[in-house]
Formats: C-alpha cells, sequence, structure tokens
C-alpha cells in the first residue's frame, strides 16, 4: 500500500509541473484561472466564455467564440 501511495503521488507531482498541458476537453483558462494554460497537441485553448476557456480540436464550434488563449509555449517561440 505504502508503495502505491509513493507512486501516486510522484505521477501526480509530475503532471502539475511547469510544462503540464491540459487533456482533450480539460479547462485552459477564465476568470480566475490558475491552472495550465497549454493543451495537448493538437487541441487548442478557446475560450467558451469570460469564465472558462477549454482545450479543444482547432475547429469551429457554434457558440463558441474563435479567439485562441495565447499559451506561454506560443509566446516563448515568438
Amino acid at each position: 500500500m505504502r508503495v502505491s501511495l509513493v507512486s501516486a503521488a510522484a505521477v501526480l507531482a509530475l503532471s502539475h509541473g511547469a510544462s503540464a498541458q491540459q487533456p482533450p476537453y480539460g479547462w485552459c483558462g477564465g476568470k480566475g484561472w490558475t491552472g495550465p494554460t497549454d493543451c495537448i497537441p493538437p487541441y487548442v485553448c478557446r475560450v467558451l466564455n469570460e469564465w472558462m476557456s477549454q482545450c479543444d480540436l482547432p475547429r469551429n464550434i457554434p457558440g463558441w467564440t474563435t479567439s485562441v488563449v495565447p499559451t506561454a509555449t506560443a509566446i516563448a517561440k515568438l
């Protein structure tokens, strides 16, 4: 049991590192959001509303805005 707890803690610590990327359909921004803003490729961070941005495939979705939130990775490549 102790080994599984240590392993789970190690995986959790690694998943929240500086290079963490959100999974498909995970949150990636919004008012007050302090978590990761990068999405796993080919997903992009798409604004749903003022309070939520979500990792989604790059396509047009009715009712969603088309603005994409710049990520730290994209800014670093400039």
